[in-house]
């Protein structure tokens, strides 16, 4: 943050890392207002709307420089209210979302005459109590009255989780001041882990909740449109490797495109991101998109995803797989079958397929079936289990007491799972051939004579094939 103007020359300016993936449409607020004892703003100074034009992976060195056109390095200003001027003499930038009535802090920085900590109240535009929700040397710092301050190294690289990151961050023994010098937050290329297992995520309109030890987790924060083929579709938490491509064409979508509707479910993850896309691959055709994780080889292992098909129907499947050593062992979803044209079920996992009573219905039939699809394996038990939720049903805190398929993996059972398949299409059925292919064939009075004959030979044993002259 620099606060100092020499003379005509405006020096503020201040940047901000992500720890998390940003998607697109994501709106940060920023203000040197300080906020007061009884958890208000004190509103005398300004706040800077910044807004994620598209998404921006966890990591990234965002800049605000007062006299750039455009101000920002990534991003757009969309909203100025009041003054946005940062002070020299004692100030402070703290980061929220939601509504200045009920903000939700993400991050606080302060240069404050009171370097011991946070002020009381904000008295004056040079003050600021701690905002809520927010701890100082975690999320918020504050630094002696410098006019201008930084993190104390350039290149800046740091290993661990969140709370590691965010201990060094809001540590005031790693950062420099100066009243005179101007740092150049231009020069300046931090590197960051993504921490998105930490929590502390941010999405349009609330932070998102932490991510559990063991989560493994994709919001498809990917740019609008592009190819879930490229390089760098490998945002997300936990996974050893890219997205990888192996049958038909995905792209990443907005989650709420023409035909397609995901909604925000009752006790699940809102919405927060784009969504993976499979382009029509076209009659016995599918489409298959694999992602790696360190191999599990114990306890049971959880898959899930929001799922919604366009057609449904007998030999049409969608759904999601168990990998073990990048080999499919477990399809949970709408499953392939020669009966059931919407049933949810598992199959691909070395036995018979098995069909629940749930339906999963297509888009076109309504643009609003979408699903959340659950899978579950089991080492101990050998069980592969899988359940399904309407987008307005609430799906619960903990796992229900039934499921509604569940099938058992022969032998040994699945030895390791390291990935994950998101897989649709359908598959061959119907005739075999043209049709005009040659066999056999017989009268049956000629079929009822020669069996007649063979009984009464019981020189003749073994099978026998029966045909009409010249077939």
């Amino acid at each position: 943050m620099n606060s100092k103007t020499a003379g005509a020359t405006n020096n503020d300016s201040f940047g901000f890392v992500n720890l998390v993936d940003i998607p697109a449409g994501t709106q940060i607020k920023f203000t040197d207002n300080g906020w007061k004892a009884d958890d208000t703003f004190r509103s005398s100074e300004g706040i800077l709307t910044w807004e994620a034009t598209n998404c921006i992976p966890a990591g990234t060195s965002i800049r605000w420089v007062a006299t750039n056109t455009p101000q920002v390095t990534e991003g757009l200003i969309v909203a100025t209210n009041g003054s946005f001027a940062p002070n020299i003499e004692g100030e402070q930038i703290l980061a929220y979302q939601g509504l200045e009535a009920s903000p939700v802090f993400l991050y606080a920085l302060a240069a404050h005459t009171n370097n011991t900590g946070w002020f009381a109240d904000a008295t004056d535009s040079h003050s600021s109590a701690l905002p809520i929700g927010l701890t100082n040397g975690l999320t918020a710092i504050v630094l002696n009255e410098l006019n201008n301050v930084i993190l104390n190294t350039n290149q800046l690289s740091i290993t661990g989780d969140r709370d590691t990151v965010l201990q060094y961050i809001s540590n005031t023994n790693n950062w420099i001041g100066d009243d005179d010098i101007i740092f150049d937050p231009l020069a300046y290329e931090f590197s960051f882990p993504n921490v998105n297992a930490g929590g502390g995520g941010v999405t349009s309109s609330v932070v998102m909740g932490r991510y559990d030890p063991g989560e493994i987790v994709d919001v498809f924060a990917y740019t609008n449109g592009v190819s879930l083929s490229s390089p760098s579709a490998g945002a997300g938490y936990g996974f050893t490797n890219d997205w990888t491509i192996t049958a038909g064409t995905w792209s990443a979508l907005t989650a709420n495109t023409a035909g397609i509707s995901f909604p925000s479910m009752p006790s699940y993850p809102d919405v927060a991101a784009n969504v993976a896309k499979l382009t029509n691959p076209g009659n016995n055709a599918t489409g298959r998109m694999d992602r790696s994780f360190a191999p599990i080889t114990n306890g049971t292992v959880y898959i899930s995803a929001m799922v919604a098909f366009q057609n449904q129907g007998t030999r049409r499947f969608a759904g999601l797989s168990f990998l073990s050593g990048g080999a499919e062992t477990g399809f949970v979803g709408k499953i392939s079958s020669d009966t059931y044209a919407n049933h949810l079920g598992i199959d691909s996992y070395g036995g018979a397929e098995v069909s629940s009573s749930y339906n999963l219905n297509s888009l076109t039939a309504n643009t609003n079936n979408t699903y959340l699809i659950v899978g579950r394996y089991d080492f101990d038990t050998q069980e592969i289990k899988a359940h399904a939720y309407y987008r307005t049903i609430s799906v619960p805190v903990t796992e229900p007491a039934s499921w509604e398929a569940t099938a058992t993996v022969s032998g040994d059972g699945i030895s390791l799972i390291d990935g994950i398949r998101v897989h649709a299409g359908g598959d061959a059925g119907g005739s075999i051939g043209d049709g005009r292919q040659f066999f056999s064939w017989i009268s049956l009075h000629d079929e009822v004579a020669a069996i007649e004959f063979l009984l009464e030979q019981r020189h003749i044993a073994g099978p026998v094939n029966l045909a009409s002259p010249q077939a």
